[in-house]
């Protein structure tokens, strides 16, 4: 478990991404406006630090070198460079969704009420993977062969998809 004090708790939907090294967490909490805020709690120190450029922030996603975080601010999808502080926007007028980055950290996916998208981490066109549906926690696979997706469909009824790119075929999992 993890302590962490009022004034570093989590705030707004309470997201947390963890490295995939697991040296630390990124979380959605409080900022010194009231607004949301991301912060970092690397596990060797005592306290949490909220992260430069990211007041508004939400749903962090940490990418798979633990040097950049992919969140949500308004409508647009950011990065951030954890040892610069330098904020570049990779999508604008993304709508919501949870943002998962590819293993060689090339692309960013993400889902939302309209359907599954990926994006270069870089900016670029926006390619759409899934339309007409409520999609939820977009994960690619590894290699790059696909992706696992939530669809919401009315309620609290969810099934579980997968994409093959190579073939643009989908599978009902579950």
């Amino acid at each position: 478990s993890v302590r962490l004090p009022d004034d570093q708790a989590l705030g707004g939907r309470g997201t947390i991404d963890i490295t995939p090294d697991g040296a630390f967490m990124v979380y959605e909490g409080h900022g010194a406006d009231g607004e949301s805020q991301l912060w970092i709690r690397r596990w060797a120190l005592l306290d949490a630090t909220p992260i430069a450029q990211t007041a508004g922030a939400r749903a962090p996603a940490v990418s798979p070198s633990g040097t950049e975080v992919a969140f949500y601010r308004n409508d647009s999808l950011l990065v951030v460079h954890l040892g610069t502080g330098a904020t570049r926007t990779a999508a604008s007028r993304t709508g919501a969704g949870s943002p998962r980055w590819s293993a060689d950290s090339r692309w960013l996916y993400r889902g939302n009420t309209e359907g599954a998208y990926r994006t270069p981490s870089r900016r670029g066109p926006v390619d759409t993977l899934v339309t007409g549906l409520n999609v939820w926690h977009a994960e690619p696979l590894p290699g790059g062969i696909g992706m696992v997706y939530a669809v919401l469909r009315g309620g609290e009824d969810f099934r579980i998809d997968a994409l093959d790119f190579r073939s643009g075929e989908t599978t009902v999992l579950v």
